[in-house]
């Protein structure tokens, strides 16, 4: 429910993509959030853009309206502006918006062109910056903080992008972020003064992840996976791509088999993106195709019997992991989390054991972790039952809803 004794808000809520039309932690954050706004009494009104033409323009799920701009006008800067732009004030000639809840840079920046919407309180829920994601896109992880010199284009790209996201943070009147990491990343980046910056974790739906949610044995999830059951299988769920880390992850589990072709192991990666076929082909140059699965995009409903059949989840992230959604979801599972040091996998893992952190990203570290895990995994399973109980002490969306609501009000009294 919502705060007693306030009304009920209209929420204008602003993102690239979108859960379900796409899969991320982002995207699907984003959602929980929205759907759990609904559930409270609130009404939640959504611009995001159509990753195909196959969307419909406008739909209702679980309660948000969603209004999607083609996909054709959002690969256009101009069209882009003006398609935010006409949909925004369609939708304040309807609803009388309260607040604007921002979780896209780019599309707040298009909505700022409507002098309408300029003294609606807007409040910044800060993901990551598309300036860094934009770089590691361009470079690569490797050389991502390595601009060429003489890269014109790519230096006048960033400048632009970097002028966008400084231009809707000095629009936003209170910032909203995922983790202290995100918190001290925005303030090296945006040196101007800004009050109100609070840290509000993501959540897991604690009915939905929990051990023994299928009703099914580990060995009869793994039989309904196709994983064999005299196997130690790791579990990742991602999108493929770059900074995602997964090919480290597969070039660990290959120094792992090198070291001991003997060991009885399988990794499971979940999830649709760009590098399938790079990583496929990686899988087959290291002869680890009856040792690492690609199982694609998997539905929620399906999802479940993957973490139930796992022995164990890893996060191999490179860089900007803001929080990590698969990361407490995991958790929430039952399962203990090995993960890279980076962001807010750090903040999340370091509160259970620090064990349960790669030294670093490579290869050879995670290689390390794993093996040890094979050997001694009875010391790492024996954490499963505190991982629940984290997960239920900090990560309920109840908590971290509660809390955004609370800010909405606040911004709105000022």
């Amino acid at each position: 429910m919502m705060i007693s004794n306030e009304k009920p808000l209209k929420i204008l809520s602003l993102q690239f993509y979108c859960f379900p039309d796409e899969m991320g932690g982002a995207w699907k954050l984003t959602y929980e959030v929205n759907k759990r706004l609904v559930e409270k009494g609130h009404k939640v009104v959504q611009i995001a853009c159509k990753p195909n033409d196959f969307l419909p323009d406008f739909e209702i799920i679980d309660g948000i309206e969603y209004y999607r701009i083609g996909a054709k006008e959002c690969k256009s800067f101009i069209s882009l502006i003006k398609e935010v732009r006409r949909v925004s004030e369609k939708i304040i000639a309807k609803y009388k918006i309260d607040l604007i809840h921002i979780h896209n840079p780019l599309v707040d920046f298009a909505c700022l062109f409507s002098s309408k919407l300029w003294k609606i309180p807007r409040v910044y829920h800060f993901h990551s910056l598309w300036f860094d994601e934009e770089k590691i896109n361009c470079l690569g992880f490797q050389n991502y903080n390595k601009v060429p010199f003489f890269d014109f284009k790519l230096r006048a790209k960033l400048w632009v992008i970097k002028i966008i996201e400084w231009i809707c943070f000095f629009a936003s009147k209170r910032f909203v972020f995922l983790s202290s990491y995100t918190k001290r990343r925005f303030q090296d980046f945006f040196p101007f003064k800004k009050s109100k910056l609070n840290v509000i974790p993501g959540g897991v739906d604690l009915e939905t992840f929990k051990p023994g949610i299928t009703g099914l044995s580990q060995d009869e999830c793994r039989k309904r996976i196709g994983v064999p059951k005299d196997n130690k299988m790791l579990l990742t769920v991602r999108r493929l791509e770059a900074r995602m880390g997964l090919q480290n992850l597969i070039d660990a589990c290959y120094l792992v088999n090198q070291r001991n072709p003997k060991l009885l192991f399988c990794l499971t990666i979940v999830g649709a993106g760009s590098l399938e076929n790079s990583l496929r082909n990686q899988i087959e140059k290291h002869g680890m195709g009856e040792k690492i699965r690609l199982a694609g995009r998997v539905s929620d409903e399906d999802i479940a019997y993957y973490y139930g059949a796992a022995d164990l989840f890893v996060l191999p992230t490179l860089a900007i992991e803001g929080f990590g959604l698969a990361t407490v979801e995991a958790l929430a599972s039952g399962l203990p989390v090995f993960g890279t040091p980076v962001g807010g996998t750090k903040e999340i893992l370091s509160n259970i054991d620090s064990k349960l952190l790669f030294e670093d990203s490579s290869p050879e570290s995670m290689s390390i972790l794993l093996q040890d895990f094979f050997e001694n995994s009875e010391s790492f399973l024996a954490l499963k039952e505190n991982c629940r109980k984290e997960a239920e002490k900090k990560y309920d969306w109840s908590l971290s809803v509660d809390r955004l609501e609370k800010i909405f009000y606040e911004v709105l009294e000022r």
